[in-house]
């Protein structure tokens, strides 16, 4: 729920110049024009983050409204677990780390660039998925990486599997 503590914590991370980002919530109702508040991610300062499956559709229980900014892979993301080894899990906080991840990524590659500067880097790149321009399903779209920090697009690359092979017999003289 709000807070006007945490409120103020973010204005303040933000006025320092810290770029915060936070996973949007997974109260969703699968309707984009339902709007779920949560906290931090509903305060101006944060970046809020829903999630998206592997089909680029958003996730069904992902919060949306007024306050989404972009979304990110969030279904079936495998992560570290705690003990060791690595888990499958979904949900907006598993989406809101690739989001950080690109901002820090600009911020390493250019350190000058202000709070404001990265937000709006990371909102004019994004790959924009649902209606066009900005909506409360899926923000300014999935974030891009290559697109942020201003790279030539990659080739994307199939793994296949060879599962069998013939030959034409006539072709064989």
């Amino acid at each position: 729920g709000y807070s006007l503590t945490l409120e103020q914590a973010c204005q303040r991370a933000w006025d320092a110049g810290i770029v915060t980002v936070a996973a949007a919530g997974n109260e969703g109702d699968g309707n984009p024009d339902t709007e779920e508040i949560s906290y931090p991610a509903a305060f101006e300062t944060v970046i809020a983050v829903g999630a998206t499956d592997s089909q680029d559709a958003l996730a069904s229980w992902s919060n949306t409204g007024g306050y989404l900014e972009l979304v990110a892979p969030g279904v079936s993301v495998e992560s570290t677990y705690k003990g060791g080894g690595y888990q499958t899990f979904s949900g907006t906080s598993g989406a809101c780390p690739h989001v950080s991840g690109v901002a820090a990524l600009l911020r390493s590659a250019n350190p000058a660039l202000t709070g404001a500067e990265v937000r709006s880097i990371l909102s004019n790149t994004a790959h924009d998925l649902g209606p066009a321009g900005w909506d409360p399903g899926f923000g300014y779209g999935i974030v891009d990486a290559v697109a942020a920090l201003g790279l030539p697009p990659q080739p994307v690359e199939y793994d296949a599997a060879v599962t069998s092979i013939t030959a034409d017999p006539t072709s064989l003289t």
